[in-house]
C-alpha cells in the first residue's frame, strides 16, 4: 500500500511545487508591476514639471522682469524703453503721483529748461525728470515752486539716488565747468535753488506766484 501512493505523493507533490511557483511567480509579478508603477509615476511627473511647471514660471518671471525693469537695464537689447508722452505736473494730484513714482525708483534724468534773456539773469523755468522707464514729468517751477522745495529736492538729493545725466541750458552750462568738482546731483541742485532765488524776485514775469502751491 505504501508503494502504491508513490505515484499520487509525486503526483500531489508536482502540483504542490507548480502552484507554489505559479504563486511567487504572480507575486513577484505584481510586485514587479507596483515598482515599474511608482517609477513611472515619479518619472512621469518629474517630465511635467519639466516640461509644464519650470516654463511658465521662467516666462511668468521674464515677464515681471521685463515689466518693472526695461530691456535696456537688462543689456538684452540695443534698444531703450519707449519714451511716453511727458505728463505736465500742473496741480496737487499730479504732484502726488509723480512723487510716489520717483519714491519708488533711485534713478533720474534731470533736464533743466532755462529762461534766456540779455536783460535778465537766467532762471531755471521749467524742471523735467524721467525715470528708467520713460516716464517724463514736467514741472513749471513758478506754479510748484514750494513743492520742489519741500518735497522734490529731498527726494533727488537723498542718498539712494542717482542722477545719471542732466543738461543746463545757456549760462548755466559754463557754471557746470566752473564747479565741475560738485557731484551732478549737488551742482544740479544747488544752480537750482540759486536760480529759483533770482525768480522768486521776479513773480512780474510769471503768472502764477512762485511761493503758491
Amino acid at each position: 500500500m505504501r508503494f502504491q501512493n508513490i505515484p499520487t505523493l509525486i503526483f500531489l507533490k508536482l502540483v504542490s511545487t507548480i502552484y507554489t511557483n505559479a504563486f511567487l511567480t504572480s507575486k513577484i509579478k505584481i510586485l514587479k508591476f507596483i515598482v515599474l508603477d511608482v517609477a513611472f509615476w515619479k518619472l512621469f511627473k518629474v517630465i511635467w514639471w519639466l516640461v509644464t511647471i519650470i516654463p511658465v514660471t521662467w516666462i511668468t518671471k521674464t515677464e515681471l522682469i521685463q515689466t518693472y525693469f526695461p530691456s535696456n537695464l537688462l543689456k538684452t537689447s540695443e534698444e531703450f524703453p519707449k519714451k511716453l508722452e511727458p505728463v505736465q505736473v500742473d496741480n496737487d494730484e499730479m504732484f502726488n503721483f509723480m512723487m510716489d513714482d520717483l519714491k519708488q525708483n533711485n534713478e533720474f534724468i534731470i533736464d533743466t529748461e532755462s529762461h534766456q534773456d540779455s536783460s535778465f539773469l537766467p532762471f531755471v523755468a521749467c524742471f523735467q525728470i524721467t525715470t528708467p522707464l520713460g516716464r517724463e514729468y514736467v514741472v513749471y517751477v513758478p506754479r510748484r515752486y514750494t513743492q520742489i522745495r519741500e518735497k522734490l529736492v529731498p527726494v533727488l538729493t537723498a542718498p539712494k539716488s542717482i542722477i545719471v545725466g542732466f543738461a543746463m541750458k545757456g549760462e548755466t552750462a559754463f557754471l557746470k565747468n566752473e564747479f565741475g568738482m560738485f557731484p551732478v546731483a549737488v551742482f544740479c541742485l544747488q544752480t537750482f535753488m540759486v536760480k529759483v532765488q533770482q525768480l522768486a524776485q521776479m513773480s512780474s514775469l510769471v503768472d502764477y506766484s512762485p511761493l503758491s502751491s
